[in-house]
């Protein structure tokens, strides 16, 4: 028995303790451990329901990601995409298509999207005359 209390308290010589600290001191320790305890069954009944919360919301995902979603869902988020495709299509493809004009010049109709790139041709004689040029 004296090991135990010199491991918790190394300069304290045990027969000169007073028996009603010791008896507090138990005391205390008693109360702090019910306290614990407490706080442990508390956050328990929480952890249960956070927990209980998970399995639904993930039961939830798994069914979305397996296709089995009700009807109003598949209904909204096909409305979204018909509502929305021109816009993402815009923002993911980036073509540039080049032609002639019916006048018979050159032409490059490029994304709107693209306004921070420039297209040119290089004016100056020689042997890169009339190359396209790209600025950004």
């Amino acid at each position: 028995m004296i090991n135990w209390f010199e491991h918790l308290y190394p300069y304290t010589n045990v027969h000169e303790l007073n028996l009603d600290w010791i008896i507090n001191h138990f005391h205390d320790f008693i109360n702090e451990i019910n306290s614990l305890e407490a706080w442990r069954t508390q956050h328990e009944t929480e952890y249960n329901e956070l927990l209980s919360l998970y399995n639904e919301v993930k039961n939830d995902w798994d069914n979305f990601e397996a296709g089995n979603f009700p009807q109003s869902t598949y209904a909204a988020m096909k409305k979204w995409w018909q509502d929305n495709a021109v816009d993402l299509v815009g923002e993911l493809v980036r073509f540039v298509f080049f032609g002639l004009t019916l006048d018979g010049h050159f032409v490059a109709y490029i994304p709107e999207n693209w306004h921070d790139i420039e297209f040119d041709t290089i004016v100056t004689p020689g042997e890169n005359y009339g190359k396209l040029t790209i600025s950004y």
